[in-house]
């Protein structure tokens, strides 16, 4: 599940910002939509990162 948000996290905010470049979009669409998608993309991908297992330090130093 992890993966899946921060890999929908991702696509999402790559999508939302390059889009623009290739279709013509109006003024509103450009400064409210893209904020908004681009912030729950971000989102996602912080979701995702949340549960991720941090390394232990202090068993790494022991085992060096």
């Amino acid at each position: 599940m992890k993966v899946f948000f921060v890999s929908l996290g991702l696509g999402i905010t790559i999508v939302s910002l390059t889009h623009g470049f290739f279709s013509d979009i109006n003024m509103l669409h450009s400064l409210l939509v893209h904020p908004i998608t681009v912030l729950f993309g971000l989102l996602f991908v912080a979701l995702g990162l949340k549960g991720a297992k941090k390394p232990n330090y202090k068993e790494m130093i022991k085992k060096a």
